[in-house]
């Protein structure tokens, strides 16, 4: 954080100057999570039952069962685009940094959707959580029509992560200095894409938006229940 408008400044006003900020932020963030395995809070497990080579833009979605989850997505894909809540745009501290990055606020839907398919047709990956919140412990997984409508209308695939964390820990159930007993454990799953293709197909969009956010959620809620979840 205290270097960045060093590096902003010393990058200027270029082209670039997104990307190599959100490489910064994704380096940041994998020498954080490091950290905590070195010191003992956390250990984490990257699973890829599907390897992107980077030549095609992903919308990146995963379940949110916690509040670190979004550094460990940061980590995997530093060059991503990503939303980002209201209160942390509109934050003294991480303003010029989210700024910069070219990252997306969600503080208003039409002009969220607008941007991310702008960025996603041109050639950006995006992270999204489709829930919008952290999910509540116990329940299902809710998706809004965000994610599927960013999907439908850009026409990418999607990359769906699926996030354990064991035991549950900084949940929207949880104080921020509420610390479990055993030490917390991080699983991550790369799943393979699943593409808009069939929704893309049908005729009217809200209805080809419908039919996808239900087939991402039903995704989930199958994958969740078969680990146990």
């Amino acid at each position: 954080m205290l270097i960045m408008p060093v590096c902003c400044w010393y990058w200027g006003n270029t082209a670039d100057r997104p990307l190599k900020v959100r490489r910064l932020i994704g380096g940041a963030t994998d020498v954080f999570r490091c950290l905590m395995k070195t010191l003992g809070v956390l250990d984490y497990r990257v699973e890829r039952e599907s390897h992107p080579d980077g030549t095609e833009p992903f919308l990146i979605v995963a379940n949110h069962p916690s509040l670190i989850d979004v550094v460990f997505l940061l980590a995997e894909f530093p060059e991503s685009q990503c939303v980002v809540k209201r209160a942390l745009w509109t934050n003294p501290f991480t303003h010029m940094l989210f700024r910069y990055s070219g990252y997306i606020s969600n503080d208003d839907p039409e002009t969220l959707l607008t941007e991310s398919v702008a960025a996603m047709k041109n050639g950006d990956s995006l992270i999204l959580f489709p829930e919008g919140t952290r999910t509540r412990a116990g329940c299902d997984p809710e998706f809004k029509a965000g994610a599927a409508a960013i999907a439908v209308r850009a026409g990418r695939s999607v990359l769906p992560i699926l996030i354990l964390v064991t035991p549950t820990t900084l949940t929207k159930a949880d104080h921020w200095y509420s610390v479990p007993e055993e030490k917390v454990f991080v699983d991550i799953t790369v799943c393979e894409p699943l593409s808009v293709t069939d929704a893309t197909g049908v005729p009217d969009e809200r209805q080809a938006i419908r039919q996808f956010n239900k087939r991402l959620q039903q995704w989930y809620c199958e994958r969740l229940e078969a680990k146990g979840c």
